[in-house]
């Protein structure tokens, strides 16, 4: 049971860190979920999300440094 949109809406809060840490584990989870309950957008989101927490952490830092810079 549950809500697949509000499943699709935390996927993508943890997947760019909106909200809350960012988390590609949860990202993960919350959006397999939503994909089971038929919410077809969980899927572009869910197959672009890295592999490894290595990939993840890369990201982040990538992430992190361009908004340091935009906000200079």
């Amino acid at each position: 049971a549950g809500n697949g949109q509000a499943m699709y809406v935390l996927g993508v809060m943890y997947a760019y860190g909106r909200g809350v840490e960012r988390d590609i584990s949860q990202a993960r989870r919350w959006l397999a979920q939503a994909v089971e309950h038929k919410i077809a957008a969980a899927q572009p989101v869910l197959a672009n999300l890295p592999i490894s927490p290595r990939t993840n952490s890369h990201l982040h830092a990538a992430e992190q440094a361009k908004s340091r810079k935009q906000q200079n």
